[in-house]
């Protein structure tokens, strides 16, 4: 019968019944009730429905908890890996859940390379070195750049994710590679962020000690830019270029020279727009007043630590 001649009172009624069916639904989802989930299922409930809230699949939801009995309830009727937004892969991968990212693995159909490459990154981006094992294993490529901001070496670099770093070292990543956002290598990441056991296993793997971002400068440079001594130390005993120069015709000691004749200079803190908003905000003084206190003992702190850090790069160049 065509719906314009169904009595809308039936239309009604067909609408409740849906909401409760779909109501009792999510409860089970959410309570992990496997027997309501099944008689929903053989009653033809839709396993790759949205939740009306979140917008995330069952599959999802169950991903993201872990649920194993019920992601296998939802891959044996058929629910789709790419159904929702997001990546129940992802969601396995990001929470370390070997047992969970097996059964999606093993799903049909089965995850896409794209699929295998996003989760990659979210195990990367979590620290789970078994997790992103696995998924090089089952063909997730190491040196592809489904996100924003680089591959997987990049990301775990930047995190100080060393662990991460030896499996992907281990599976062949691509040492040399320049992120899109800023053209820096892992050993740019490295250097930046002084992250010396790092630093040490990108060079073994043949990173390029002299290579340049798009303002020609070098890992060396950047080491000394933001203070990191031991990874300056480690550069120029492997053989780096002292004398690099970037496109501004600075050197590695360009960013030390200073600290050999003068005081570190203040960083820029602005003690009296804040003292002002202290005043003009009463009710919230004390907390503030607490809150500037700690943040010009943070900053003396940096820059003490800062100066020492020039002072050691400085030394090590042959400035003293």
């Amino acid at each position: 019968m065509p719906l314009d001649h169904v009595p809308a009172t039936t239309l009604e009624n067909l609408a409740e019944d849906l909401a409760q069916i779909t109501a009792r639904w999510w409860t089970a989802i959410a309570t992990q009730n496997l027997e309501q989930v099944r008689s929903l299922l053989i009653s033809g409930f839709d396993p790759d429905s949205l939740h009306p809230d979140s917008a995330m699949t069952a599959l999802e939801i169950a991903a993201e908890k872990g649920a194993l009995a019920l992601i296998q309830t939802l891959l044996q009727a058929g629910a789709l890996l790419d159904a929702g937004e997001l990546s129940p892969l992802g969601l396995a991968a990001q929470r370390g859940d070997l047992a969970a990212l097996e059964m999606l693995l093993r799903a049909q159909p089965g995850p896409s390379l794209a699929d295998k490459c996003d989760a990659l990154m979210m195990a990367t981006s979590s620290d789970q070195p078994q997790i992103v094992q696995r998924l090089l294993a089952a063909g997730a490529l190491a040196d592809s750049m489904v996100w924003e901001g680089g591959t997987a070496l990049h990301y775990a670099t930047d995190r100080g994710h060393t662990a991460v770093v030896d499996a992907l070292l281990a599976a062949g990543a691509e040492v040399n590679l320049a992120d899109p956002d800023q053209g820096w290598t892992p050993l740019m990441y490295a250097a930046y962020d002084d992250r010396a056991d790092i630093a040490q296993r990108l060079i073994a793997a043949g990173a390029d000690l002299n290579a340049r971002d798009p303002q020609g400068r070098t890992p060396l440079i950047l080491a000394a830019e933001a203070c990191s001594a031991q990874v300056a130390e480690i550069l120029i005993a492997a053989g780096a270029d002292t004398q690099a120069m970037d496109e501004n015709g600075n050197s590695a000691a360009s960013w030390v020279d200073p600290c050999e004749t003068s005081e570190a200079a203040p960083r820029p803190l602005t003690l009296e727009a804040l003292h002002e908003e202290i005043l003009a905000e009463q009710s919230y003084a004390d907390d503030l007043e607490t809150s500037l206190q700690q943040l010009a003992k943070a900053v003396q702190t940096l820059e003490s630590v800062e100066k020492s850090g020039r002072s050691r790069i400085a030394q090590l160049l042959g400035h003293r």
